[in-house]
């Protein structure tokens, strides 16, 4: 397919004229108008849904009526993300949806119960200037409403589009035409509708056939609007056969393409390799032909100099369709599901890339290829966590079965890298912060059975704790002793002592509790003195401050944090650590003073938003708690947050007053977040609601620094005193 000289051409420019030979037959674009019966896709079967349209490309009913049912489920996906907050997210799973839509195959059923999530992307189109994905969404938005208000505020977002284009535009101008072939080009990738094929054809064509008349040569140069129309005639001779294929190649349709470039003054400048790749992908339906134009449209998606080059957008819809067609075609091969899995990640359909990869690999078991999908599924799910979107990261990490089944066969295991072990390790942590146990307990004693290690171990005490099983816990916390002694990881070896003396107090242990303590305090010494970099010694002293606070010495642990932050140097992840840690004490032991340089620091050190969103209103509950009067720290501190995630904002909103409890409660909606809005109205009274306090800190999210504040401040109500220091040892 002369792969490397079609990259060639589209890289460097190279330009022929030519007469094209393609066939003239037009390709066939059947909408189905029989009934529409969707499917109704629940979220365990989404991702194997989607894989059987990836899969099948033939018309026929029950393609349809599931298709109609998965882009309506992935309608209420990218929904979750835009109220979330997630824009992008939103916008990327919303494109994924439309992308498994061909023409011929557009139906309103689709949109139902999605006109939310297709308000949401339009409107983010619109605002950033994407006339042609506006445009497409509002119109798919408007059939799916029934006619009233809604619908009428649609009709104005398309008259304000259709405006504004018009009052930045010089009419008949180059430049003018290389925007009306985008626009139209954008819209035709989302709405896929003969009418949108066809008018972004005909841009095209009027871009293309004007720029041949033009001489570059004999053009003024004389200001910026000159340059701008010499570079859109040269944008159309170098990339205008590219740009024609790659508007029907978004449908997978080659014959489409051919036919267009045929028909146009396209057929002028499209290069012969280009030609011979079409004409191989419709009538042979090779796979090498669909691999050179996936890597064609692959590569054009971040050019060299991009204002010479074709709409990235555009690239990206027709590598998109190529790559369907490469795994339709060998959908056994890596090159195919390679690819296609890496875009499916992008477009917010994650759930289906590890069975597009099983198959694949399940026939060349390499240790190298799975290692990579194994690093593709980890970084998945990760991501997905990143935007708090845990039913996705479920989703994906079940449909890797195959994937973590094949990595631990007799002929893999111990090959592979990230082991199964450490993907399910990442998996039960996720459901570990989510406060989902239940969930997390089964992944954990995977990973621990598989390989233990320090993190896992914890994970696993820690839920063993939660659950009241003391002794439980305490033998995950002796085999966390001896790893940490074997690697000579001291700071691993304090926080096992820690809460060894933490879970030994809750059993009514005390004499054990004491000894464990003491033992902590030695390894938390050692751990500071043999540090070997600057977050070693900053995560040392706040290791040493935690001892110190069980042990009841305020002015030691206060000077342990001072060192930690110190320590820190400009590491903001230290920072950070330091910061909340030393908020978290000072609000645990009414410290106003501590309290209060903790939100300075905070303040001085420009954390996180959400973060300092966090000192702020533990501090506000620190004032109230000891009865003082607020120095104006705290308000400060949350008007100058800008607390850009939903929750975060909605605590701003909570500490600013102007929500009260029952509204925050209200607003919460995971586990996480109904906790903390339990926690924070629990402290907001004037007396403590000890009871609220109670189930917070027997709550599953045992991940909040919450929950460990509740557990200290009820463990220092029923406690003695303090055990003193032990003799001989000299605390910093």
């Amino acid at each position: 397919m002369r792969q490397l000289v079609l990259v060639a051409l589209l890289a460097l420019g190279g330009l022929q004229t030519i007469g094209c030979g393609a066939s003239q037959s037009k390709p066939a674009h059947p909408a189905n108008q029989g009934p529409v019966n969707p499917v109704l896709v629940k979220d365990a079967d989404f991702g194997p849904a989607v894989h059987r349209l990836l899969l099948r490309g033939e018309h026929s009913q029950e393609r349809y009526d599931l298709l109609v049912g998965v882009v309506k489920k992935q309608l209420s996906h990218a929904k979750l993300r835009f109220e979330a907050g997630h824009t992008d997210e939103g916008v990327a799973a919303l494109t994924g949806a439309l992308y498994l839509v061909r023409v011929g195959e557009l139906h309103g059923e689709m949109f139902r119960g999605g006109e939310d999530a297709l308000r949401y992307s339009a409107d983010s189109a619109a605002r950033v200037g994407d006339e042609g994905r506006a445009r497409a969404l509002y119109g798919l938005l408007r059939e799916a409403l029934p006619p009233g208000e809604a619908r009428t505020q649609v009709d104005e977002h398309l008259k304000a589009l259709s405006s504004w284009t018009g009052s930045i535009q010089r009419t008949g101008s180059m430049h003018s035409l290389k925007s009306d072939h985008i626009s139209a080009a954008n819209r035709s990738l989302l709405e896929p509708s003969e009418q949108a094929l066809r008018a972004a054809e005909e841009q095209t064509a009027r871009w293309i056939g004007a720029s041949i008349q033009k001489d570059i040569e004999d053009m003024p140069m004389e200001d910026n609007a000159d340059r701008d129309e010499a570079i859109s005639v040269f944008q159309a001779v170098r990339t205008g056969g590219f740009a024609m294929a790659a508007i029907y190649l978004r449908h997978g349709d080659a014959a489409g393409a051919l036919r267009a470039i045929a028909e146009s003054d396209a057929a002028k400048v499209a290069p012969p390799p280009l030609i011979e790749a079409l004409e191989a992908a419709d009538k042979d339906k090779n796979p090498d032909a669909w691999a050179a134009l996936l890597e064609v449209f692959a590569r054009a998606e971040s050019p060299d100099r991009p204002e010479t080059s074709m709409s990235p957008e555009l690239a990206r819809g027709a590598a998109f369709g190529c790559a369907v067609q490469l795994y339709r075609a060998e959908p056994t091969s890596l090159r195919g599901a390679g690819t296609l899995s890496t875009l499916l990640l992008r477009y917010g359909l994650s759930e289906a890339a590890p069975l597009v990869l099983a198959g694949a690999l399940e026939q060349e078991p390499d240790a190298r290829h799975v290692s990579t999908a194994l690093g593709m599924l980890l970084r998945a799910i990760i991501d997905l966590d990143g935007i708090h979107d845990l039913a996705a990261a479920r989703r994906t990490f079940h449909s890797a079965d195959r994937l973590l089944k094949l990595a631990a066969s007799p002929a893999l295991k111990g090959k592979v890298q990230p082991t199964p072990g450490q993907v399910q390790y990442i998996m039960g942590a996720i459901e570990t912060r989510a406060g989902e146990l239940s969930q997390a307990r089964g992944y954990i004693e995977a990973a621990v059975k598989a390989s233990p290690s320090v993190e896992a171990l914890s994970t696993l005490a820690s839920i063993e704790r939660q659950a009241g099983r003391h002794d439980q816990a305490l033998t995950q916390l002796s085999a966390i002793e001896r790893l940490a002694k074997q690697a000579s990881d001291h700071a691993a070896l304090t926080r096992a002592l820690t809460s060894r003396f933490e879970v030994l107090m809750e059993a009514r242990r005390e004499a054990d509790a004491r000894s464990s303590l003491e033992q902590a305090l030695r390894a938390a010494l050692d751990a500071r003195r043999l540090a070997r970099s600057n977050a070693e010694l900053s995560e040392a002293e706040r290791l040493l401050a935690r001892v110190l606070e069980h042990y009841g010495d305020v002015d030691a642990a206060r000077r342990a944090t001072r060192r930690a932050f110190d320590a820190a140097g400009g590491d903001t992840q230290q920072i950070t650590a330091t910061v909340l840690d030393a908020a978290r004490r000072a609000l645990t032991l009414g410290d106003l003073r501590a309290g209060r340089e903790a939100l300075k620091l905070a303040l001085d050190s420009d954390i996180g938003d959400a973060d300092l969103v966090y000192v702020a209103l533990w501090t506000q509950l620190l004032e109230r708690r000891v009865k003082a009067s607020s120095d104006g720290s705290s308000e400060a501190a949350l008007a100058r947050a800008d607390a850009s995630s939903r929750w975060a904002s909605r605590l701003r909103a909570w500490g600013t007053q102007q929500l009260d409890d029952a509204a925050l409660q209200r607003a919460a909606k995971s586990r996480v977040e109904k906790t903390e809005a339990s926690f924070y109205a629990a402290l907001s009274r004037a007396e403590p609601d000890t009871r609220a306090l109670e189930q917070v800190a027997k709550s599953e999210t045992i991940e909040l620094i919450e929950v460990t504040i509740a557990r200290d401040l009820l463990l220092r109500q029923g406690a003695g005193t303090p055990p003193p220091l032990p003799a001989g040892v000299r605390v910093p």
